[in-house]
């Protein structure tokens, strides 16, 4: 369930580990925070593994489904800095696509 204002986790304060997702659009991608600098002011984002489990053992069509965030090792390091807005943004490339701390999303837009 996604939280919104002040119960959203600080977006200004990110710690090692800590579950994350990036904004591309209307797509969700989920990362895992690897590394803050000093300064707090830049991390790095290692990219998470998603997979969709149901509920139950049945396998039946109309049982909610939820989903697995696993943190991979293996998984692309993006990085990313905190803007006068108070918002973590992508480095590195002309897109500034924005990172949401504190908890896993994942969503592809199936109209594109």
């Amino acid at each position: 369930m996604r939280k919104f204002g002040k119960d959203r986790a600080p977006q200004d304060q990110a710690y090692e580990g800590q579950p994350a997702y990036l904004c591309v659009g209307s797509d969700r991608y989920p990362y895992t925070v690897s590394g803050v600098s000093k300064s707090g002011k830049s991390i790095y984002l290692q990219a998470a593994k998603h997979r969709a489990a149901r509920r139950n053992d049945k396998g039946d069509l109309g049982s909610p489904q939820y989903s697995v965030f696993i943190p991979d090792p293996t998984g692309e390091i993006i990085s990313a800095r905190l803007g006068k807005d108070g918002v973590f943004r992508t480095t590195g490339s002309r897109v500034k696509c924005r990172v949401v701390l504190g908890e896993y999303d994942s969503y592809r837009d199936p109209s594109f």
